[in-house]
């Protein structure tokens, strides 16, 4: 049997939302955190599943009973809250492709949510804590 191994991408190579860009959310939405981000946070699964950027911020806004001044400077922030990686992930990830590993998106999760749905069907599946928990078993091969 081919051996697989599959990242997810938000949470273990890019990494989370740092207090920062957290911070610049709430702003630009201006509500409380606590609203923005159940809010948030609601409509979230949908827009990761391909759901139009404009049509979930508008979602948010209904949910909190407003309307945002600036969707697309909301939608910039939220682009680029997610878009700093783990370069010690990407090199793990690196070498394991250098290795001829066959790499995915998915299987090595920090949503514990994920995993669980992931062994349900049948996969092997870790969550997430850290580069050296994904190497040790990775390497050892």
């Amino acid at each position: 049997m081919t051996e697989v191994i599959m990242f997810d991408l938000y949470g273990v190579i890019a990494r989370t939302q740092t207090d920062d860009a957290k911070h610049r959310l709430v702003d630009l939405a201006g509500v409380p955190g606590d609203s923005f981000w159940q809010a948030y946070w609601l409509c979230r699964p949908a827009y990761d599943a391909g759901q139009d950027g404009v049509a979930c911020w508008a979602t948010v806004a209904e949910r909190l009973g407003i309307s945002f001044p600036d969707v697309p400077a909301l939608m910039q922030a939220d682009l680029d809250s997610w878009c700093r990686v783990d370069d010690e992930m990407v090199s793990l990830v690196c070498e394991l492709a250098d290795q001829g590993r066959t790499l995915g998106l998915l299987f090595v999760d920090d949503n514990e949510a994920n995993v669980l749905a992931a062994r349900e069907a049948g996969m092997a599946a870790e969550l997430f804590t850290s580069p050296a928990q994904v190497r040790a078993p990775a390497l050892r091969d």
